[in-house]
């Protein structure tokens, strides 16, 4: 039993006319006239009733049908699948949320992008919680993501290291000098935060009313150099993950208390085929080549 044999079979079935299915597969009437009887000898049934005018089905027939008919689109969407990914092999896209890509960017995607130049990488950058719901929808191959930000069991991630909360301030802010703060320390406090597109201000915002505390937010934004502005101008200070801002943005980094800190990773969806790209950005990330 050969593919082509079983093929020929479901074009028949669907114009129930040998002529009309021979045009279709192009090939000859006698071809496919043979090929349906020798398909029919190797399974010891008669798969169609024959007469001068018509064909139709079999009791037998149907069944074969009823079965096949799914492996066959089975197969159909496996090479669709295969050439989508023979179109990708060279190319990988990675989702980045700002924050992360201010200060692992150019740690990590440098080094590999320099040591893979070959890849077309595409970087693309949301809010963790925008880019969890990408790569989930598989528009993103992988992306950096916060581990507590998720909690999909369809989603396999990869620990890369563990960053704490800080507040960056203007140096001539009053609480410059401090050797750490807490939320209480930012009553009444203007601050920039990221809007509720970012896992960062969730799990700030939910700090705030522990305490019993409602910040004195002054804009919400996306925008990292909006937030570096507010702050060299001494507008606002901001909650961020350790390392988000430099020295040179003119700010000064305090420990947060009362915050646990988070887990930041590479993650991927699970039961997804890793294409050769991936595979070399796994095992990048995993033997810390980054670190070199």
């Amino acid at each position: 039993m050969r593919l082509n044999q079983l093929k020929y079979f479901i074009e028949v079935c669907k114009c129930m006319n040998i002529t009309k299915a021979a045009s279709n597969l192009h090939i000859s009437q006698p071809s496919l006239t043979v090929s349906i009887k020798n398909l029919e000898e190797e399974l010891g049934v008669n798969l169609f009733y024959r007469s001068k005018q018509r064909i139709s089905l079999t009791i037998e027939g149907e069944f074969f049908l009823n079965r096949l008919q799914p492996i066959i689109d089975s197969l159909n969407d496996l090479f669709v699948e295969m050439v989508s990914v023979g179109e990708k092999s060279n190319a990988l896209k990675i989702g980045i949320p700002p924050m992360m890509g201010s200060f692992l960017f150019p740690q990590i995607f440098s080094k590999f992008i320099l040591a893979n130049t070959d890849l077309n990488v595409d970087i693309i950058e949301h809010g963790a919680l925008r880019v969890h719901e990408l790569l989930l929808e598989e528009e993103l191959d992988l992306t950096l993501m916060i581990l507590e930000s998720q909690s999909s069991k369809d989603i396999y991630f990869d620990t890369i290291e563990k960053r704490n909360f800080v507040l960056y301030v203007n140096p001539n802010h009053h609480l410059a000098d401090k050797k750490s703060v807490d939320f209480k320390d930012l009553e009444d406090q203007p601050l920039i935060m990221f809007n509720k597109e970012f896992y960062v201000s969730k799990v700030v915002t939910e700090g705030f009313e522990k305490n019993g505390i409602k910040p004195k937010v002054i804009l919400e934004t996306t925008q990292i150099n909006t937030m570096k502005r507010f702050i060299k101008d001494g507008l606002a200070s901001s909650i961020m993950i350790e390392g988000t801002l430099s020295e040179d943005d003119v700010s000064v980094c305090i420990p947060l208390t009362g915050i646990e800190p988070i887990t930041i990773g590479m993650a991927r969806k699970k039961n997804r085929f890793v294409t050769g790209s991936m595979e070399r950005m796994l095992k990048f990330i995993k033997g810390k080549q980054w670190m070199e």
